[in-house]
């Protein structure tokens, strides 16, 4: 719990005070592959971390009150969604997607414990086969969701290596330039 608190003040502080243009790479995973020119795309990892700070209370906090623990997530996924829409904080589109796939997978699971949480609330009655077929559409928003990051990520592994070969290529041509 402490360091959830620490996290987003520690990363306000060295993003604010702390990285400069000569020391960006040394800081380069506090910034992901947000534009840090941009005065609130530089922040948005401040933004993510509280986000999950944000998150974690409501399960600790709200315990005995599932509907407002589920509220709080699905909540700070729909302003995350549309922060991501509005913003686009990343250079390269692919991880934009991400998160917004990431997001909005969250949203629907929220979307579906809901119905769990009135079920237990006594606001209607769930069968015993509705339960186990919204745990699967549970388990399904979860593996597509991890199929589809799994998906981009690699893409843009091999992207990097693609272009590393390249890079590679071109410097060993630059050596003999009496080859061609």
């Amino acid at each position: 719990m402490c360091l959830n608190i620490a996290f987003p003040l520690l990363a306000l502080y060295l993003l604010k005070n702390t990285i400069t243009p000569f020391n960006r790479k040394f800081y380069a995973p506090l910034v992901e592959d947000y534009k840090t020119k941009h005065p609130i795309k530089k922040y948005f990892i401040v933004i993510v971390l509280t986000k999950r700070l944000l998150m974690s209370w409501a399960i600790v906090f709200f315990y005995h009150v599932p509907s407002l623990q589920n509220l709080v997530p699905w909540v700070l996924n729909i302003l995350s969604i549309c922060l991501f829409l509005y913003l686009k904080p990343h250079k390269r589109n692919a991880f934009n997607i991400i998160n917004l796939v990431m997001d909005c997978s969250f949203l629907g699971i929220h979307s579906v414990i809901m119905l769990y949480c009135w079920d237990e609330a006594e606001i209607f009655s769930l069968s015993k086969d509705t339960k186990i077929n919204i745990g699967y559409i549970i388990i399904s928003l979860c593996l597509i969701s991890i199929v589809i990051k799994l998906v981009i990520l690699i893409q843009e592994e091999i992207r990097l290596i693609w272009k590393f070969i390249q890079k590679k290529r071109g410097k060993i041509e630059k050596k003999r330039p009496g080859i061609n």
